[in-house]
């Protein structure tokens, strides 16, 4: 497992979370109000995105939304690195 973390776009966001979370809407229906204030992470194995968030920074308070991992790669531990990642972040900003 090569597993890395970065910073990606609302766009980078939405497939995975409309396949894990709304997989009967368009695409264009799951971006959410504010996406575009949000910090977005990718957490990749390899070069395959398998997990997203997306964290809202509000002077010292900080939310996570939409956390969503590929169905075929839950249970494997990636939301608990990304959730770990968010919270180091988190952390460093607020």
């Amino acid at each position: 497992m090569s597993v890395t973390i970065r910073n990606i776009t609302t766009a980078e966001t939405l497939q995975l979370r409309r396949d894990v979370m709304y997989p009967d809407w368009p695409l264009d229906q799951v971006t959410l109000p504010h996406d575009a204030d949000g910090i977005h992470f990718g957490l990749y194995d390899g070069n395959r995105q398998v997990t997203v968030v997306s964290l809202f920074i509000d002077g010292a308070s900080a939310q996570f939304r939409k956390l969503a991992t590929a169905k075929d790669q839950q249970g494997k531990g990636f939301g608990k690195i990304m959730m770990s990642h968010r919270k180091r972040y988190a952390g460093n900003v607020a």
